[in-house]
């Protein structure tokens, strides 16, 4: 079987095509963030949270974050409005630092 030239340009243009997808979805699989979730938990007589990612912890928080001394947080909704916050930011390539100004946004009770 005789392959002539015009053959030839198409079936190394269909290659480069397929090379080119290969590595398009490669590097999107190597890309693609790990989700987090975050799951709140009791500490002593309040809650804190963790941050996780498949089955890793990123961070574990027992107190609120940016105050003096250590103050669980008071209810179970002000430990997972923080944990959605330092999640956002951790998506978003952002410090996961929290602030007292963001705390008071969030109308968090210390």
């Amino acid at each position: 079987m005789k392959i002539d030239k015009r053959n030839k340009t198409i079936l190394l243009g269909a290659l480069i095509i397929d090379f080119i997808v290969l590595v398009v979805l490669l590097f999107q699989a190597l890309t693609i963030q790990k989700p987090l979730y975050s799951e709140v938990f009791n500490v002593g007589n309040g809650y804190g949270y963790y941050i996780k990612t498949y089955d890793k912890t990123l961070i574990k928080q027992n107190f609120i974050p940016a105050i003096q001394g250590e103050k669980s947080f008071v209810t179970k909704k002000d430990a997972q409005k923080v944990a959605n916050l330092v999640m956002e930011k951790i998506t978003e390539n952002e410090s996961p630092v929290v602030t007292v100004n963001e705390l008071n946004n969030l109308n968090i009770r210390m």
